[in-house]
């Protein structure tokens, strides 16, 4: 039998490296991942006992670790792995569009500022500075809230924005439970920060709200007029 498990391993992860992840099977992509923290056992069961628990690979990817070393087969080991894929895949994405990279549109800008709200549980508001050109100076956390609310600090983004020398600014939040439609709240708050920073010399040029795989852009729908 192991020696079964070892020719369905090597046949599985022959097939992954040669054709990638794209038209692989969510228990496939659980089963090749287990193949690094539990070595000698058939992973192919625990993988679809990890799906039919949580309901998909991003539900088992954002589950906590204690939740996971719930399901027959997975210990410390194997939940941490896990766990890690998130921040992980967040971290890869963030250092992919590093500093200096140019955000002269709202898609650019939602593309970009999406890897931030990776497997955030609350909702967050991030501040994106930029140059003349649009070019990132920085991109910076302004607040962390509950999972559906958060409060802006209206200083606080003034302050991040005059220290980062920005000649405009792009706001972006999550509704974490939600869709990425804008609240009016959203539209107030967008408001208020535009008045705020034009009376320093600062354009706010978007604002950008993200809901899972999706974001809205409030410059796009005409939201970003001062009345």
């Amino acid at each position: 039998m192991p020696q079964l498990h070892e020719g369905h391993r090597e046949r599985l992860r022959s097939r992954l490296e040669k054709e990638g992840f794209d038209n692989a099977q969510p228990h496939e992509i659980l089963e090749f991942i287990l193949y690094y923290s539990i070595p000698r056992r058939d992973t192919n069961p625990i993988a679809h006992r990890l799906l039919k628990r949580f309901g998909s690979l991003s539900a088992v990817f954002e589950a906590p670790r204690s939740e996971l070393m719930k399901v027959e087969g997975i210990g410390p080991g194997s939940a941490s792995l896990l766990s890690m894929i998130p921040g992980l895949t967040k971290r890869y994405m963030i250092d992919k569009n590093s500093v200096g990279v140019v955000l002269d549109t709202s898609e650019k800008l939602g593309e970009f500022i999406m890897p931030y709200f990776i497997g955030a549980n609350n909702e967050m508001i991030y501040l994106i500075c930029l140059d003349k050109k649009c070019k990132v100076l920085n991109c910076s956390l302004i607040a962390e809230g509950t999972f559906n609310n958060v409060t802006a600090d209206i200083r606080a983004i003034c302050k991040v924005a005059l220290d980062s020398g920005a000649s405009c600014v792009a706001l972006a939040h999550n509704h974490s439970q939600g869709f990425a439609v804008p609240s009016l709240e959203d539209k107030i708050v967008t408001q208020n920060v535009v008045k705020a920073l034009k009376a320093l010399s600062i354009e706010v040029i978007d604002h950008i709200i993200v809901a899972r795989n999706d974001y809205a852009s409030l410059a796009l729908r005409g939201d970003m007029n001062v009345y």
